[in-house]
């Protein structure tokens, strides 16, 4: 007798809409977190984005890596100090010892490649965190989904 084993996919959760146009949604079973920003250069919204994330990152499985998708295309280039220091704060609320994946979608040009500088001081300093910069969501979700796989074959 032959058996079936069914998987039954489990609905994303729905979108929400935060203060300064900032957005989450769930993709892959709710297992990445897309944050999304309006472009709203104020320092009220980079601190709705850093609040959505930590969040985020505090109600996550501590059995799975956190896996976030930041779409920062509509940023304005002129915060960058400021999102910097943020974000340090944001990913300093990593647990110990819990591996996460990030993948920031940026548009392309001159503020590409001065985020570049800014993501690569942050590595050094959440060595847990692995993190690549994208020009396209896709590209970035791509990345992701086979950062999942990876984590779940070497995890198995």
């Amino acid at each position: 007798m032959m058996s079936i084993i069914v998987k039954m996919m489990t609905p994303n959760k729905p979108a929400e809409t935060f203060k300064n146009g900032i957005r989450r949604a769930w993709l892959e079973e709710n297992r990445i977190a897309l944050i999304i920003t309006s472009g709203d250069p104020s320092r009220e919204a980079i601190d709705t984005w850093a609040q959505v994330t930590t969040s985020t990152i505090r109600h996550w499985s501590p059995d799975d890596p956190i896996i976030l998708l930041h779409d920062f295309t509509n940023l304005d280039m002129g915060i960058m100090p400021y999102v910097y220091r943020r974000a340090d704060d944001v990913y300093a609320t990593m647990p110990k010892g819990q591996c996460g994946y990030n993948a920031v979608v940026l548009g392309s040009g001159i503020f590409n490649n001065v985020l570049s500088v800014f993501v690569g001081r942050l590595r050094g300093r959440h060595r847990n965190l692995k993190e690549q910069l994208f020009t396209t969501r896709e590209d970035a979700h791509t990345w992701l989904h086979n950062q999942m796989r990876t984590a779940s074959t070497t995890i198995a």
